[in-house]
This record gives structure tokens, sequence and C-alpha cells, in this order.
């Protein structure tokens, strides 16, 4: 069972998806298992590049990126019509075996762009060494809103890479400020099988589940919200992310679900724990699509009458299993 607790939308489709790893990669041996873990020292052996111009930094700050918490940023500035990129990186040990595999995610904490223009982007990058390894592109709609303030943005790897690059694309005529307040990474570990006949929740710790930023966010004319979205996955089972669309928008909202450490077998119950305070009961089935995954790959789908409608979870409210 997948808890996402709370939502308010017209349309919502959800991704379930399933992938399994081996982790045996140096440092990455001491890295906690099916939680977010900061890139920052001295928990791992971190040191921080950014883009010059003339000789200049452009980041200010550009150490607190990898320093010892979590609070600090690096900031960059880009004035109204520049319309320029930058960029600022996350290095992890060079040395031979210290690579964190494919399958881990990786990404960045960053200040929130919804409230970016349309026209800017943010890309992450995976580095080994100085090659090139992966790279994604998402528009200011896209990523993990965690708050008002912040948002991760990532990816689950598919090679291994000792180096994330955070490089912003500003739209002509923007000006925003950019804060990068640390590179982070969650190790997938295989700790916990499933009981039966029991719905077990897919959160963290006990699985490696995380927010997939490639499968989350708005289709159509998206003038809505998401937020609190880890909050389906950490270990709290009575805390929900939201999410909302404009009433009379033709539009989508989804939220992908990706467990880094586990396949679950044919025959599996896969579904959300949901409420929607406006949509009860059978109404709420037409409006909702859930779709498993394997290895980025489809598998099977259900919506409106496909679906299996659970009894309510708790007394007076109208959580439902889906």
């Amino acid at each position: 069972m997948l808890n996402s607790r709370l939502f308010y939308w017209p349309f919502f489709m959800f991704f379930l998806v399933i992938q399994s790893y081996n982790i045996a990669f140096g440092q990455v041996s001491s890295a906690p298992c099916n939680v977010y873990s900061p890139w920052i020292n001295p928990s791992y052996t971190m040191t921080v590049a950014n883009e010059t111009f003339l000789g200049g930094d452009l980041w200010s700050n550009k150490e607190d990126l990898v320093d010892n918490t979590t609070t600090n940023f690096a900031s960059y500035t880009v004035g109204v019509g520049l319309g320029i990129n930058t960029w600022i990186e996350a290095r992890n040990s060079q040395t031979t075996g210290h690579e964190f595999p494919g399958g881990t995610y990786a990404g960045f904490v960053i200040n929130d762009l919804n409230l970016l223009s349309l026209g800017s982007t943010v890309t992450i990058t995976t580095y080994s060494g100085s090659t090139l390894v992966e790279s994604r592109t998402f528009s200011s709609l896209l990523g993990t809103p965690l708050n008002g303030e912040l948002r991760k943005v990532g990816f689950i790897t598919t090679q291994a890479y000792n180096r994330i690059r955070l490089t912003y694309a500003a739209a002509v005529g923007v000006a925003i400020t950019v804060r990068a307040y640390y590179a982070e990474v969650v190790k997938g570990c295989s700790l916990t099988a499933l009981s039966c006949n029991t719905n077990t929740p897919l959160v963290q710790s006990n699985f490696g589940a995380v927010i997939n930023p490639a499968n989350s966010g708005f289709s159509g004319v998206a003038v809505g919200s998401i937020s609190d979205a880890t909050n389906v996955v950490n270990s709290n089972t009575n805390d929900f992310a939201s999410m909302s669309i404009n009433v009379g928008l033709l539009a989508s909202a989804s939220l992908s679900v990706r467990d880094l450490g586990d396949i679950f077998a044919p025959g599996t119950f896969a579904g959300f724990e949901l409420e929607n305070q406006s949509l009860l009961g059978l109404s709420l089935l037409g409006n909702t699509k859930i779709t498993t995954y394997l290895n980025g790959v489809p598998r099977d789908s259900a919506t409106g009458n496909g679906l299996l409608l659970g009894t309510t979870l708790l007394s007076g409210t109208d959580r439902q299993i889906v």
C-alpha cells in the first residue's frame, strides 16, 4: 500500500515504479539505506566547483553547498534580460571505488522554482570524474516540492557517478536569485519482505521509496499546486501530500513513487491511500489512474471501474485504499 494521505484535484494519476540494483561500491557502503542522504561533509568527502567568469566566481558562499549543515546555501543572481546559464557541482571523492552506482537517486535541494518563469529550466547532470554520464532537464513546474520554500530536483540514475552538477538556464527577461542548499543521494536497500495478506506501506526506511520527479507534475493547462510530496514516502503514515488543480481546467496532476531496492511479483496488490473530501466514494475512481512500472517501462494500469476501492481506514474520515 502506498500512503498518499490527502489530495484535491479534478483528475490525477499515480505511478508506482519498481526497480532493483546491487549496491557494492566503496564509499556508498557506508551510506544510510532508504533515506535521502545529504552529500555534505563530514558524512562524505566532498568538494565544490562552480562556473567562473573572467576568473571570478559567479556563486556566492559556494562552500556552503557541501558544509556540515543543510540550512546554509550557495547563491547566484541572474539579472533581467541576461538569460544566462550557470552551474555548481558537488564532488564526492574521486578515488577509484568511491562512485555511487546506477540505481541510486541523485539530485539537489534548491529554492522553490514554481515562482520562476516557465522559460527557466534546471538540469541535473551526473559525472564520473570528468566524463558526463547522465542528464535530466526540468521546467520550473517539475521537481518534488518540500514546502513553500524548498524543492527536490533529481532523478534515478542508471550508471555510476561521483559528481552531481546543477545547471540553471534563466529565460531572457527573468530576474532570479538561485539558492542551492545541498546535493543528495538515496541508496535503495531491500530490508522488508512483504507479509502475506496484509497491506504494507511502501515508505522509508523499510523500503527504498522516493518521489520520482520524472513522472510527477502536471499536464494540460497546469494551474495548481503540489505540496509536501515527500510525506508520501516518509515513515509517518499520518501525514500527507496535497495536490490541487483549479476548478474548470482541463489538466491532470501526477505523483510517482519509485522503489529503488525491490521488484514486486505479479499478483501483488499495488495502490495508494487517498482522501478527497469533495469526491467521495466511487466518484473518486472516475478521476484516478494508477500505473505500475518496471525499469521505467509501464506494466499495468487501471482507472475508473478497473480500480478496487477499499474500506474507510479511519472512522469519521474519507481515507480510502485505491
